[in-house]
């Protein structure tokens, strides 16, 4: 990797900033009292799992790893405080999440790194589907745009790292 490209640089700084709104979120919403939770520990952490699978397959494959070290990083900062928040929680989508993790692990130690890489795209992709019909269904609606600020986080970072710093459109590391 000879460098990273300004819109891999502008999706980190994205989703870095996002985390500040949602852990405030998550620290003020009456929707994030325990049994009515619409985030939970579990589902973060198995998150913080996918993302860290992701960032150790980029690294491998000398890939654009800032924004998946900001992702690891916010994840895990937003499974502590729902874990201080004691908002635990088991649902049928947290055991499909665990299951894409255990997946995802299996594929990289069987078939290394740049497989696992788009294993784990795919369970992430899989796994934040529910989590943004969540943030959509819910009638306070504030984690929405939390949510719609990672998309475009997530787009920015991936279209910089398909463009080369040269502007030449090369292999995608995401």
């Amino acid at each position: 990797m000879n460098g990273l490209h300004p819109l891999e640089i502008l999706g980190g700084g994205i989703a870095a900033c996002l985390y500040i709104p949602f852990i405030y979120l998550l620290l003020r919403e009456a929707n994030t009292k325990k049994g009515g939770s619409s985030v939970s520990f579990t589902s973060f952490a198995l998150f913080f799992f996918l993302d860290l699978v992701v960032l150790i397959s980029t690294i491998e494959q000398d890939g654009a790893w800032l924004f998946p070290a900001i992702l690891c990083a916010g994840t895990f900062l937003v499974s502590v405080t729902l874990l201080a928040r004691r908002l635990v929680s088991i649902t049928r989508m947290n055991i499909f999440v665990a299951v894409l993790t255990v997946v995802c692990l299996i594929v990289y130690y069987t078939a290394g790194s740049y497989w696992s890489l788009y294993a784990s795209l795919i369970a992430i992709t899989l796994a934040g589907y529910d989590q943004l019909k969540l943030a959509w269904a819910t009638p306070q609606g504030d984690f929405k745009y939390i949510w719609l600020g990672f998309l475009v986080a997530s787009l920015c970072s991936l279209v910089g790292a398909v463009i080369k710093p040269e502007g030449e459109i090369g292999r995608a590391h995401v």
